[in-house]
């Protein structure tokens, strides 16, 4: 029996043949028996990641007691108690009393309307046990479970694909990819196990976007890479507000120690009584004290954030208010964040570069609305304009899209004339083609030409566009297979692109007139990373963006260098993402940080004021300290 969690980053696990694999794990294909998965479930706990920040009434009262200044005022209303003078540590203690219970109601609240926000759902899984495919909830799912995943399904925990169809996965919330990634079931060769770089693999947290397949579960909870992410929450970071009270209370015990001291000195060289000095020294002590102060700060703080409730803003601690408005530095994710986080289609364009609307109608027919890309043709603006043409034609045959070919392609007849239409990566379509279409005519295509075409498709790619080719020929059957795809004509390619946001060229803009400056830290590549700061108007520091490798051959000094310097990071991990804002933090910025995935959770926690949405993952939304509705 399996009786230890396996380590995720163990590369073994995804580049060692199935039959090892299954062994090593200790499974089949048919599945674990009931009583096997009970006995590991009781051994390595539920596939639960618990809540480390609970917003328990207690605990959020007692927090509102935690400040020097607050521990000062008890302190000094203890004193006045013991002198006699019952009025002032009264006074004192009210004054305490009511700044507490107006900032705990204030998060008390906000902590309600947090947990409103997280889904009341119960996620299930479904599974193979003793042969059988049955239905389980997700949390008892343990190690070497075979998991069967279909398009639109949550990961439930961290698997290696044995098995699939066609599947491309949603891995924007964990690794910032704004496209969904294709998978398949071939050993990973590569050493590396950031989880950008497994093709194997299906990771909790993520969602099956198009496809099918079977998965064997490697790691549960804690022990997947979202666990691994969701530890490094568990560190508090003092913020900017914080340390201001720190201070400021450290100052004035400071103060009041070395005024106390300089009265028993004085007192004792004049020669009076020690007691009545003593007296005397406490009381000034306490005179020193601003006891109104705490209650200033949380009626100020609070009237900020009903302010930013009225505009759908939920703050969760009254802290966040001041530390957004001292932000100099807001680093943000760029999926969902300057994106709109949904793919479309951003150019058509023939070989001469010219924009072509047939290319339009022959891609609506060779779709299968059943990813992103395809939604993206049917839905733009030119196929629903063309509709009528594109109904002219009836679909004969389908050969499916494969992650080897990289292709599609479909048979359409119109008028008894019946057209082969090939669509898939640009590499794979123009392997191909024997002829192109330029100047509106068909031409061979010359060793020179093909040079041409493919720097043609490079370019675009480099400036961050996916690119999808287009390609046809006329064909007799009514039938077709995948080794038909030759001899095929180019007619152009397709551009997509994650589009930013219309909002975030101006948003940037105020917040440059405001003195905050921008830090762009994503976990997409680094060409599409820059295409989307070039169409937000953001200048790109030394015109170099930093990735994820750069950083990961740096001593922290180093990123805390590049953390200073540079504005645009790209393919970064969650790890590297909360590296660069505590660096930052340490070099007296105060940060702020705006994200919405599983990958920004640990850099949310770490920043001084972390921002959120409503439809961030759970996660996000835990760790952020205000959460924009």
């Amino acid at each position: 029996m399996l009786n230890t969690q396996k380590q995720i980053e163990k590369s073994s696990y995804w580049s060692g043949n199935e039959e090892d694999f299954l062994k090593e794990f200790d499974t089949t294909l048919n599945g674990l028996s009931t009583e096997e998965a009970k006995k590991r479930l009781a051994i390595n706990g539920s596939n639960k990641l618990e809540d480390k920040e609970k917003h328990g009434p207690v605990k959020i009262f007692i927090s509102q007691f935690t400040s020097p200044l607050i521990l000062l005022l008890i302190g000094g209303a203890l004193v006045s108690l013991f002198i006699g003078e019952k009025i002032d540590a009264i006074v004192i203690l009210s004054i305490i009393t009511m700044s507490a219970i107006l900032g705990f109601f204030q998060e008390y609240k906000a902590a309600k309307a947090l947990d409103a926000l997280k889904g009341l759902v119960r996620t299930n899984a479904r599974v193979i046990r003793n042969g059988e495919k049955t239905e389980v909830a997700a949390e008892t799912l343990v190690v070497g479970d075979v998991v069967t995943l279909n398009i639109g399904d949550i990961i439930p925990a961290d698997l290696r694909i044995l098995t699939c169809d066609n599947i491309t996965i949603d891995e924007s919330s964990l690794t910032g990819e704004s496209l969904p990634v294709s998978k398949n079931n071939t050993s990973s060769k590569a050493e590396s196990t950031e989880p950008q770089d497994l093709q194997n693999a299906a990771l909790m947290g993520t969602s099956i976007s198009s496809g099918n397949g079977i998965g064997v579960v490697v790691a549960t909870a804690h022990n997947t890479f979202f666990g691994k992410t969701a530890s490094l929450l568990s560190t508090d970071t003092e913020t900017n507000f914080q340390k201001s009270i720190r201070d400021f209370g450290n100052l004035l015990m400071k103060v009041t120690f070395v005024m106390t001291l300089f009265i028993l000195i004085a007192n004792a060289l004049l020669g009076k009584s020690f007691f009545d000095s003593l007296l005397f020294a406490i009381a000034l002590a306490v005179g020193i004290t601003p006891e109104v102060l705490p209650i200033l700060m949380t009626i100020s703080l609070s009237q900020g954030a009903l302010m930013m409730a009225k505009s759908k803003v939920i703050t969760k601690t009254l802290a966040a208010v001041e530390n957004l408005g001292n932000i100099d530095i807001l680093c943000c994710d760029k999926t969902g964040t300057l994106t709109s986080g949904t793919v479309e289609m951003a150019d058509y364009l023939n070989v001469n570069g010219d924009r072509n609307d047939e290319l339009i109608t022959l891609a609506a027919l060779c779709n299968t609305n059943g990813n992103p890309i395809d939604k993206a043709i049917l839905t733009h603006e030119t196929a629903i304009k063309n509709a009528d043409k594109i109904s002219e034609y009836k679909i004969l045959d389908t050969n499916e899209f494969d992650f080897n070919r990289r292709r599609m392609s479909v048979i359409a007849e119109k008028n008894n004339e019946r057209l082969l239409i090939v669509k898939g990566a640009q590499e794979n379509i123009i392997t191909c083609c024997t002829s192109v279409i330029i100047d509106g005519k068909e031409k061979q295509i010359s060793d020179n030409e093909r040079i041409t075409i493919e720097e043609f498709m490079n370019k675009h790619e480099s400036n961050g566009f996916r690119v999808i080719a287009i390609a046809t020929k006329k064909f007799a059957l009514k039938d077709s297979n995948a080794l038909d795809e030759t001899d095929l004509t180019l007619r152009g390619v397709l551009l997509f692109l994650d589009p930013a946001k219309s909002t975030a060229k101006d948003a940037l803009e105020r917040l440059e007139k405001l003195g905050v400056h921008i830090k762009v830290i994503s976990g997409d590549s680094a060409l599409v990373t820059k295409k989307i700061c070039n169409d937000v108007g953001l200048i790109i520091s030394r015109n170099r963006v930093i990735t994820g490798e750069d950083l990961s051959k740096c001593t922290l000094l180093e990123i805390q260098e590049y953390a200073q310097h540079y504005n645009v990071f790209a393919r970064v991990n969650p790890e590297q993402k909360y590296q660069i804002v505590t660096a930052l933090t340490k070099q007296n910025h105060v940060v702020g940080f705006l994200g919405d995935g599983i990958n920004d959770a640990p850099a949310l926690k770490s920043a001084d004021v972390g921002i959120s949405v409503d439809t961030a993952s759970d996660i996000a939304k835990q760790a952020a300290d205000i959460i924009l509705l």
